[in-house]
């Protein structure tokens, strides 16, 4: 009995350190930064293994620019909004399996990020083998 238990327990923590292994590989690394005393923000994608998509979008979802990734492995913009008004924007970065949110504030001066609002929604992953189907709903947090 206490085999069995050690035999699951060794499953569980190699399949965590197996998911995170894989998340960590599939997933792109975003970096966002505000430029000092203008209205202009850089950003940066690292690690793509598939498109992405781009979107500025206004407070009522209005998208206000729209990018694709064209399969490079890493993305870098430095994006002016200077033609825009002062006010509370939404940048997106969306791959398969991953969408990323950040709030940005527009002042009449610079661009600020508040790190702490940034959301990320996972997709779900669906694999059939065989007669299963697997279905994996990843939350960002492995344990």
């Amino acid at each position: 009995m206490k085999a069995m238990k050690k035999i699951i327990q060794l499953t569980i923590v190699l399949f965590a350190v197996t998911s995170m292994s894989m998340a960590n590989n599939l997933l792109p690394s975003i970096t966002l930064k505000n430029i000092p005393a203008e209205r202009k923000f850089s950003l940066s994608i690292e690690g793509l293994t598939e498109k992405a998509e781009i979107t500025l979008s206004d407070i009522d979802g209005q998208v206000l620019l729209s990018q694709k990734t064209e399969g490079q492995k890493e993305f870098a913009k430095v994006f002016n909004l200077n033609q825009l008004p002062s006010g509370d924007y939404f940048l997106t970065v969306a791959t398969s399996l991953r969408e990323t949110v950040q709030p940005i504030t527009l002042t009449e001066t610079e661009v600020l990020v508040d790190y702490n609002k940034k959301r990320e929604f996972f997709s779900p992953v669906i694999q059939v083998k065989g007669e299963h189907i697997d279905v994996s709903m990843f939350n960002g947090r492995i344990g």
